[in-house]
């Protein structure tokens, strides 16, 4: 039910979302750009059984961690949701929000939480964005997806944000394919590697319409190591917390004692490749071709030619490739979409019982759902260690080790 009441109440909890939690009439009250400890007056726009959301109109009491924004665009543009937020306070809250989701969704009532490890840097972090169309290339706004024209992501590296300020003056066209109720039109692409080369391209209904008509490719350097990756393919947005990721990854697998691992989600290869020694045999997964072709060649850079790599779905290509492993010699890595691993993968790893896991996830709710599946089907969760790889937004890394009980 839609209302125009005002209230005022005390923000005590921070949500994973990022809207602070307040309650009226006994129910939980989730008011955006809030923080645990202030006091606001607000507008309830949403009454249900069990909970209200509502638009805080003013900040009668401020919170000691509160800080100003840097992006003038913050609270309209739906990418950040901490900015207000000291950055230190961001990192307690988010391992706050990581906890409570393993225990509440994971059932994991003391889940063996690593403390979360931050980003070098908060800010000038992230090495790709997207822009839609139609019109001038556009954010999308947080609550009506309207377009928000940007000349600057605080984000973003400077390499991209120099090509953005050259691309504003594009004028994107409107697409034909439908997603909801959305015409998907066109929209730039920009990356950029820590060398400070920077791409871009534009792509409409799935086909590319223009370019800077440089290389497809970028190179980035992670722990020391080359990797080429296609721009149209995944690469994770933070190079610097992905080293870190690889470290803890490195750090836990050399205890296995594995002589398989087996990535069922490669994209270019750099887990199987930076993880599997001469010695052992590694196998990567992955449906992309093109992410596919560049793996194979980021191998043979390296002479890694105890890799393979498979082209196709998990799903189809997981379950000889753990047949064909000694299950109390492999370790299967899982790094899927963001709708996490799908129940034919689930039961494929149940069948064939590799005895050591290392799951890969920016979703929490979905990680949780997906451990605990896990934890019914014979597997202790033996740690989660989260990482800051989104500063300013409401998302967050997490990398979960499962070992097979016997």
């Amino acid at each position: 039910m839609t209302t125009s009441k005002s209230i005022e109440l005390e923000i005590t909890d921070l949500a994973y979302g990022g809207d602070g939690v307040g309650r009226t009439d006994g129910r939980a009250c989730f008011v955006p750009f809030t923080l645990p400890g202030e006091r606001v007056r607000a507008h309830l726009t949403q009454e249900a059984k069990r909970y209200a959301r509502a638009d805080a109109v003013e900040v009668l009491t401020l919170s000691l961690e509160r800080i100003k924004p840097p992006c003038p665009h913050f609270r309209t543009c739906g990418g950040c949701r901490y900015q207000h937020l000291d950055y230190a306070a961001q990192i307690r809250w988010k391992q706050k929000q990581v906890a409570e989701i393993l225990a509440r969704i994971g059932g994991f009532r003391a889940p063996p939480l690593e403390p979360m490890i931050p980003s070098p840097h908060p800010y000038g972090y992230r090495n790709k964005i997207t822009l839609h169309g139609p019109g001038q290339p556009a954010f999308l706004a947080l609550n009506d997806r309207r377009p928000i024209p940007i000349a600057r992501c605080p984000l973003a590296t400077e390499p991209i944000n120099a090509i953005l300020r050259e691309q504003l003056q594009r004028t994107l066209t409107e697409g034909k394919r439908l997603v909801g109720k959305r015409l998907v039109g066109e929209h730039l692409v920009i990356r950029s590697n820590q060398a400070g080369e920077a791409r871009w391209f534009t792509e409409c209904d799935g086909r590319r319409t223009a370019s800077d008509g440089k290389p497809g490719t970028l190179t980035e350097k992670v722990l020391d190591r080359p990797y080429d990756y296609p721009l149209n393919s995944f690469f994770q947005v933070n190079p610097e917390v992905l080293n870190q990721i690889l470290t803890t990854a490195g750090i836990w697998f050399e205890t296995f004692g594995c002589s398989t691992l087996v990535d069922a989600y490669c994209g270019v290869g750099v887990f199987v490749l930076a993880l599997a020694s001469r010695n052992q045999q590694g196998i990567g997964i992955e449906v992309d071709g093109d992410a596919v072709a560049a793996a194979k060649t980021n191998a043979a850079r390296q002479e890694a030619h105890h890799v393979t790599f498979l082209q196709g779905r998990a799903e189809a290509r997981l379950e000889r490739a753990l047949r064909d492993s000694p299950a109390d010699r492999t370790c299967l890595i899982l790094d899927p979409p963001r709708a996490g691993c799908s129940l034919p993968v689930l039961r494929a790893i149940t069948r064939h019982r590799p005895h050591h896991l290392l799951y890969l996830s920016c979703v929490p709710p979905i990680l949780a759902r997906d451990l605990k599946q896990l934890a019914q089907s014979g597997y202790r969760l033996v740690r989660v260690q989260p990482f800051d790889m989104f500063p300013q937004t409401a998302h967050i890394e997490c990398l979960a080790e499962l070992d097979l009980m016997s």
